[in-house]
């Protein structure tokens, strides 16, 4: 008995010695991502995203299968676990996820488990706790929420950027609107696109039309 609960004590002492290192390209991981098939096709891109890292022990990298909690923040936090922050949409676990020299792979977000607004160009950071072997023990929290950066294209959608370009709709009516807003909804004071302006000289929508051969728009706007 005595023997039993040194054990215990040193699988303990392993697990919060648990290590996170991100950023890995999947294609060194050799693991396939743990999460919804396919993806591929017609349709709406999913909101699901890709989310690989290295898991260490106190022995060197994990090998088997564990089981992950993943929580959303909009702080970074302090201490080990963190604490601190607001958390944004629920947590998802991911259970039995493949681990081979310390390298895995999961999907995060794919159910919209962050919520609708988890990215909206404020600074985000992951929230990770395990458990190995999957299905036994209870949850360790890594040491540190990892900061989420954007992807370099995805620097366009950020609050404050400017979507501009030049329009060539060609044969279809709409084929080259830079910015469409389109709402089907059959409701009271809806709108495809709305604009705002606090100041008495500012304009929330401001449009030009620069033809001299025939009628130009900035703004059109249609009600059916």
């Amino acid at each position: 008995m005595k023997h039993y609960r040194l054990l215990s004590v040193i699988v303990v002492v392993a697990c919060v010695a648990l290590a996170l290192a991100v950023g890995l390209a999947q294609a060194q991981t050799g693991v396939s991502p743990n999460g919804p098939t396919g993806g591929g096709g017609p349709g709406d891109v999913s909101t699901g995203f890709t989310y690989q890292g290295q898991l260490k022990d106190a022995g060197g990298p994990v090998n088997g299968n564990c089981d992950f909690l993943f929580s959303l923040w909009d702080q970074s936090g302090t201490g080990a676990p963190p604490t601190g922050g607001l958390q944004i949409g629920t947590t998802q676990t991911q259970t039995a996820v493949s681990v081979m020299n310390g390298l895995f792979t999961v999907v995060l977000n794919f159910s919209g488990e962050f919520s609708a607004d988890a990215f909206n160009g404020q600074a985000r950071w992951l929230e990770i706790a395990v458990r190995c072997p999957a299905g036994s023990g209870v949850y360790t929290t890594l040491g540190s929420r990892q900061p989420l950066w954007a992807t370099p294209y995805a620097h366009s959608l950020r609050p404050g950027a400017i979507i501009s370009g030049t329009v060539n709709s060609g044969a279809t009516e709409y084929g080259g609107a830079i910015l469409f807003g389109n709402n089907l909804s059959t409701g009271a004071n809806t709108a495809g696109l709305v604009g705002a302006s606090a100041s008495t000289a500012g304009a929330g929508v401001l449009g030009y039309g620069n033809s001299t051969t025939g009628l130009a728009y900035g703004v059109i706007g249609q009600s059916a």
